[in-house]
């Protein structure tokens, strides 16, 4: 998500002030904007003075980031070339062995498990085929915590952060027990992919072990794949093993189960459906646990530091925060806040549209680009979105869905409305959960 906004919260303001921002759809309140200016006002005087210190923090953030991702891709090019350069993304979680010979990857959009180990010449088929193995045990019993231990980026940006990036955003609804314990002690993969296919590749790698030599015995029947293939590193090549396991038919909702209690709790609260927050993690991440995006953007819902994570942090707790990618790796933390921002968009920055539906198909894109940039698609040069407002409002909310569909400049944003309204329409069953 790409999002630049007027930060705005509520939280730390009093009751009465609050009342329009969650009734601004009310006919009965004639003057609900000049409210809001007045809110607007309060809030800009009120935080006015923390604004430097914040912006220093984001630098920090964006920095320490920039530099670990730059540390670590020059790692992993050293050993594996540039071509073969894999590093954590949204979808799709990536390791790397600390002599980063081996490197892990599970894949929540494909669905698949995928183990690679470099074969160097001077290594015994034993000790390669011995680090696929260890590689594979660990991948069955690993944990969420033990994968933040692995995280070799949210290490990176810890240290480059020091020891004080723990001062930051520390408030954690998970702190208050909400969190099952279990999910976060359970393993990552367990329900994802059988033991019976992790018994299979592992019997397929002692063969090979067996045979000293590195080409597979492949099954018609093999749901299992162990392959070789050559890459090139410092202008040599060099063989790669390679082993893959599918995950389980259905393995969508064994993650949608593990994060569900959640997800219901701060639907209810927000008063966001079901449907819509599964959509949005599916889109945004695949349910992927440390979801990492080079935005920067962290978590389950894919949040931003700099621009949603602060506008949904002070929208929850009253008080302008950098949340730090840790903070956001926290499910229930992210669950929250996006879900929280979710709802400061229709309740908030897009009130003025009439449709209900019109502003939810305008808050889904503007999850994804910023709130400005859905106004200009309607205004053509003004960010301003009270006048996108105007123009929104002549239109049917299926108009409106065609419009942004044809005219949003980003092919990635048009493309995120059109996977996230299917996606809601999939997950409806879950509302009546």
């Amino acid at each position: 998500m790409r999002r630049v906004h007027k930060f705005i919260g509520i939280g730390a303001i009093s009751i009465s002030l609050m009342l329009p921002v969650h009734l601004a759809a009310n006919d009965g309140f004639a003057d609900v904007d000049d409210d809001f200016a007045e809110i607007d006002a309060l809030l800009d005087k009120q935080f006015a003075g923390t604004d430097v210190i914040l912006e220093r923090r984001f630098n920090a953030v964006e920095q320490a980031v920039e530099r670990a991702l730059k540390g670590l891709s020059n790692k992993i090019e050293i050993n594996w070339g540039a071509e073969e350069l894999k590093l954590p993304s949204a979808h799709e979680w990536v390791d790397y062995a600390p002599d980063m010979q081996t490197r892990r990857m599970m894949d929540f959009e494909a669905g698949q498990l995928s183990i690679e180990t470099i074969i160097q010449p001077d290594q015994s088929p034993q000790q390669v085929i011995q680090r696929l193995k260890n590689a594979l045990i660990a991948a069955q019993t690993d944990t969420q915590a033990v994968l933040e231990e692995k995280d070799q980026l949210s290490q990176a940006i810890k240290k480059e952060l020091g020891e004080d990036s723990n001062s930051q955003a520390t408030t954690s609804t998970s702190q208050s027990n909400n969190q099952v314990p279990a999910v976060k002690d359970k393993p990552v993969l367990q329900d994802l992919v059988s033991n019976e296919q992790i018994a299979q590749v592992l019997k397929e790698l002692e063969v090979l072990e067996a045979q000293a030599e590195f080409e597979p015995n492949q099954t018609p029947d093999s749901q299992a794949v162990t392959e070789t293939r050559q890459v090139t590193v410092a202008n040599k090549p060099v063989k790669v093993l390679k082993i893959k396991i599918p995950f389980l038919s259905g393995y969508q909702n064994e993650l949608i189960e593990r994060n569900f209690s959640v997800i219901k709790r701060y639907s209810k609260k927000y008063q966001v459906p079901v449907s819509l927050v599964l959509a949005i993690i599916e889109t945004e991440s695949s349910f992927n646990p440390r979801a990492t995006s080079p935005v920067p953007a962290f978590g389950l819902m894919q949040l931003v530091p700099r621009t949603a994570g602060i506008d949904a942090y002070r929208h929850v707790y009253g008080e302008k925060r950098v949340v730090e990618p840790e903070y956001l790796y926290d499910s229930e933390q992210n669950i929250e806040l996006g879900v929280a921002y979710f709802d400061l968009l229709t309740t908030r920055y897009l009130r003025k549209v009439d449709d209900p539906l019109a502003r939810f198909y305008c808050a889904v894109a503007s999850y994804n680009t910023g709130v400005g940039n859905v106004a200009k698609t309607f205004t053509g040069n003004s960010k301003n979105f009270n006048k996108a407002a105007k123009i929104i409002n002549k239109q049917t909310a299926e108009q409106v869905y065609q419009y942004l569909s044809v005219n949003l400049p980003a092919l990635e944003t048009r493309r995120y409305l059109d996977k996230v309204t299917k996606a809601k329409k999939r997950y409806a069953k879950w509302d009546e959960v």
